[in-house]
This record gives C-alpha cells, structure tokens and sequence, in this order.
C-alpha cells in the first residue's frame, strides 16, 4: 500500500521554503513530499526485513536514513535509542552503539537498500528534468542534496552538485582543495606584505600631539601614517608595518587599490588614565566622545583619521593597527559599517589575523556578567586563548545546537551579536575569501546596498540559506 504524505510531513518540507518562496519552490515541496512518503515507505519495509532475519545492523543504518526523512518516527527512533523529552527534543541515549548483525547479510540486502535510494534518485531527477527552468537553482540545489543523502553512491549525483573525487575515492566541494592553496597563497602574501614595509623616520610631535599632555615616548612617520605612542620604539616600528601593510594586502582580498586614508593618525597608549588625558586634551575630542571614549579599547576622533588603541597587551595595541584601518577601508572602499555586523566582524577578523597573528580585537561585546557555566562565555574563552583555532571550534559550534540562525545572522549589526554570531561570521568571512575571491566585492556591494539574506545567498552561492550553513559546515571539514 502506497503511503500517502502525511500533514506534518507536507507542512516541515513548506516550513523549509525561503521567506519569499516563489509558487514554483512551493509546487516543488509539494511535489516532494510524495516521493519521500514513498521512500520512507519502502525503508520501513526495508528495515523490518533485516529485524525479521536479525540484521540489526542493517536495521539500525536503514533507520538513521529514514530518520533524515521523518524525524518523529517511532520506531526509528525505538532501535536507535532515543528518547522525546518533556520539551519535545529527542536525545540519545549516552551509551549507544551501533547493534551486531546476528546473521551474515546476503548480498542482495545491500543492494536492495541501494535500490531505494537509486529509485528516489531517478524519481526526482525525471521530476527535475520535466520541469526544465520553472525550478529555481536554490531550490534545484537544495533537491539534489536530498538526493545525495538518500543515494550517496551515485556519482551522477554528486557531479551535478558540482563535487569532484579526490585521490582517496572521497568526494568533496569542487571549492575545498582550491581553498587550502588559496589559504597557504594568501599566508604568504601577508608576510611578504609585512616585509616590504619601509622602515618610518623619528619625527617630533604635532601640536595637537603636544596638546594632549600625553607622555609620547616615540612618534615615527611614513607615507601610509603617522603612529604616536607611550610605547616602545620597537613596538612603534612594528605598528607603523602593519599599518602599511594593511593597504599593500588590500587587493589579495577585496581586489582593487586600497582606499585612500589622508592623514591617518594611530596613538598607542597602555593605561586608562592615558586614554582619559588623550580624550580630555585632544583638539579634535569633544564632550560626548570624552565620555563615548571611555568605554573603548579603540576609536576614532570625531571626524578624523586620527584613531586610538588603548591595552596593556603589546599583542591587542597592534593588531588594532590593522583592525581599524580595514574598519575605515570596508567603510569609505564599499560602504560597510559596523551595522553591516557579520562582514564589517568576519572580514575584519580574517584579514587582521593574517597581518597580526592574533585574533583579540572585536567590535562584537562579551556579555557584561561572565557566567562560567554559561557556553558562551565558555567559547569566548576559548576563542581568546594564544593559540586558539577559530575553524576548530566553528566546526564543533556547527555541529552543535548551539548554531546561530544563519538567516537572522546576515542581518544583524554588530551590536546584536554575540559570540556564536562572530565566530560564524569569521567563518562565512573565511569560505568567501578562500573559496570565492571572485564573489568577494560584488558581496561587499550587496551587503552594504541592504539585500535581503535570502536574495544575497542565492545571488551569490545559488543556494538557499540552510543550503549555505550545510555548505559551510561541509566545507571547514573538508579543510582542515
């Protein structure tokens, strides 16, 4: 007896479609929902099979696939362990384990779970194939997806998903192995960006730099900036080298001539009554940024290029010289501000972690009352550490249920964000950068002219925004 789609079924498949679905994506879903009751009709019959010949193995693999199709189904959930909580959420038991077979499987059992995945396959690449261009690419992609979980030995499939076979019979992103050279090109690129730095001359200071009262043990110029500081000559020199090496970089990623900065002015300081002298005494301070300041680690004077950093990490004051100048750069270069939150964040922390090292300057706040026991403030912690692995812990947070919405992430500003938020930021920033530099301004462009997520995504990737958190999750480990 053929299985017709039940309504819970039909409406999470709806819940699925973009905001703004067309009729088209609508009629797919609907469509959809009738080859996949057929299909999780089949793996019941399927996996009630191997029970019957005690092949609990095989049992327990055809219910992990049916799972993916029908989440709530009892007696998937039954053989695989686990149990509905009061709110609703299915946990698995601790101790699980993947059953024995009780019986060697003839080698048709294999081939018949095979055969169901291939029917389904077949069933919706001919529903594709009759309904030519009516089928938005986002959703084209999205079907072939599904199609890859049910029939995952099809190479066929993953062809049209545009994936390749590496030397190990793994397929993988057709944008994964050219990643890693681009990673390993743009390293490169940084330090030799570094090194080609000119050495700035001594010079004595200004006479807004006298007007501070600020103690300034050294102030150096170069063509790029000027850099005054309460610090040493040799942090000075390495401040004034990111500074510039901030523009040389600038066309590795953005690919067009740096935006010009004209009179950029970086003052270091170490202490808090230094910032409060500075921000008391400076010409170009005023009354509300004196009390606006005071809360930063860094900022710029009102209508300036003129920019402070204050911390007692030698580390964090120098990687704000090449913080700040991108935040300046995204701004006047493709008009990204900070309420353009997860690229004004993502690429500001992939670019200065590149020049600087460290990745310990964010725009993005920690929660004012750290909880130990809370996971968030757990992974600012860890994102902060010396050594900290920023893809390391977006592929656990990914794989977790503790994943932002990538949705309402692309439109929030930076100070709605949370941890979570910057980390999937960096790592948004990261597969456009190193899979598709190309995309990378036409991106900026669209970010800053307020394209909608849905519309952005596919734009850029022909994708839906689910698609894409899939494709991100894929991709960091693919790439590691």
């Amino acid at each position: 007896m053929r299985r017709v789609p039940p309504l819970p079924l039909i409406v999470f498949l709806l819940t699925l479609l973009p905001l703004r679905a067309t009729g088209d994506e609508q009629d797919s879903r609907a469509a959809e929902a009738g080859r996949v009751a057929q299909l999780v009709n089949a793996l019941e019959a399927h996996g009630a099979a191997c029970h019957k010949g005690k092949l609990f193995r095989d049992r327990n693999t055809t219910y992990e696939l049916l799972l993916s199709f029908e989440p709530d189904h009892a007696v998937a959930r039954k053989w695989l362990k686990y149990k509905r909580g009061q709110d609703g959420t299915w946990t698995r038991a601790a101790r699980y384990k993947a059953p024995r077979n009780l019986k060697s499987p003839a080698p048709e059992v294999a081939e018949r779970f095979k055969a169901l995945g291939d029917r389904f396959a077949e069933d919706t690449l001919a529903w594709l194939e009759a309904q030519g261009t009516r089928v938005p690419k986002r959703e084209r992609a999205r079907l072939l997806r599904t199609v890859a979980r049910a029939a995952p030995h099809r190479a066929d499939i993953h062809e049209r998903r545009g994936e390749v076979l590496d030397a190990s019979g793994a397929w993988l992103l057709n944008e994964s192995l050219p990643s890693i050279r681009r990673r390993k090109e743009l390293a490169e690129q940084a330090k030799n960006a570094r090194a080609r730095a000119p050495t700035p001359a001594s010079v004595r200071p200004n006479r807004d730099e006298v007007a501070t009262g600020v103690g300034w043990k050294g102030i150096v110029e170069g063509p790029r900036a000027r850099i005054a500081g309460t610090v040493t000559a040799s942090e000075l020199k390495a401040a004034y080298e990111l500074v510039d090496s901030t523009f040389r970089f600038w066309p590795a990623i953005y690919g067009s001539k740096p935006p010009a900065l004209r009179e950029l002015s970086v003052l270091l300081i170490t202490s808090n009554a230094e910032r409060g002298t500075l921000l008391k005494n400076h010409p170009r301070s005023s009354t509300a940024f004196q009390t606006f300041g005071a809360s930063l680690s860094s900022g710029w004077f009102p209508k300036t290029n003129i920019v402070f950093a204050r911390s007692g990490q030698r580390e964090r004051r120098l990687e704000w010289c090449t913080r700040q100048p991108l935040a300046a750069m995204l701004r006047f270069g493709f008009k990204v501000r900070s309420k353009h939150g997860w690229a004004f964040e993502g690429f500001g922390l992939y670019v200065s972690h590149l020049l600087s090292g460290h990745r310990r300057t964010f725009y993005v706040r920690r929660t004012k009352y750290g909880d130990k026991t809370d996971p968030a403030d757990d992974l600012w912690k860890r994102l902060t550490e010396p050594r900290a692995d920023w893809r390391a812990h977006g592929r656990a947070m990914l794989a977790s249920d503790r994943a932002p919405d990538l949705r309402l992430l692309l439109g929030k500003e930076v100070n709605t964000m949370n941890t979570e938020d910057m980390l999937l930021s960096y790592v948004l920033a990261a597969y456009l950068i190193e899979a598709h530099p190309e995309r990378v301004p036409t991106v900026l462009q669209a970010v800053a002219a307020g394209t909608q997520a849905d519309d952005l995504v596919e734009q850029t990737f022909e994708l839906d925004v689910p698609g894409l958190a899939l494709r991100l999750r894929r991709w960091l480990d693919e790439t590691k």
